[in-house]
């Protein structure tokens, strides 16, 4: 039963927020829009980078067991208005926070885990604002702290996950 509610008030919750059934899996992209917009630039290599995730998540929800079929332009589409200005922080660390346990109920979360912190990882160091940049800072102190909040929600929600089973 309790698990009944939870499913019923995260999805009035996505309701309130635009987001249908169909794209929750969708979510496992916004710590990587976190990540683009930490410094408060949406860098090209950023950009490029999250579309490299788009096509790998496209295909991995395509291999699962699925009724429909999601097509790359659709995951471009959802992700969009994300992009083409910054969100509101509390958004994102919001549809952050459902969209990882979302990916940490999944059949292969470690590997998904992995694969999301690289990603973080690889936006973050994607961009430097100032050649030569000092030792240490190849990541703004922005990206720095948004990466940890990210890797801290992973963390806190399976602890979370464990507790509850």
């Amino acid at each position: 039963m309790v698990e009944w509610k939870k499913a019923r008030e995260l999805e009035v919750e996505l309701r309130q927020l635009g987001i249908s059934s169909d794209e929750v899996d969708l979510l496992e992209l916004m710590p990587l829009v976190e990540m683009i917009w930490a410094d408060g630039h949406a860098a090209d290599a950023e950009l490029c980078l999250l579309d490299s995730y788009i096509e790998e998540l496209t295909a991995r929800i395509n291999a699962a067991d699925r009724d429909r079929p999601v097509d790359v332009s659709q995951v471009e589409s959802f992700v969009l208005p994300f992009l083409e200005q910054q969100p509101r922080r509390d958004l994102l660390q919001t549809l952050r926070n459902i969209g990882l346990q979302r990916l940490l109920q999944q059949p292969d979360a470690d590997a998904r885990k992995q694969r999301l912190l690289a990603a973080c990882l690889d936006i973050g160091s994607a961009a430097v604002k100032h050649y030569p940049y000092p030792m240490g800072e190849r990541f703004s102190s922005e990206e720095k702290q948004t990466f940890f909040e990210i890797l801290h929600t992973l963390e806190q929600t399976e602890r979370d996950r464990r507790h509850s089973n």
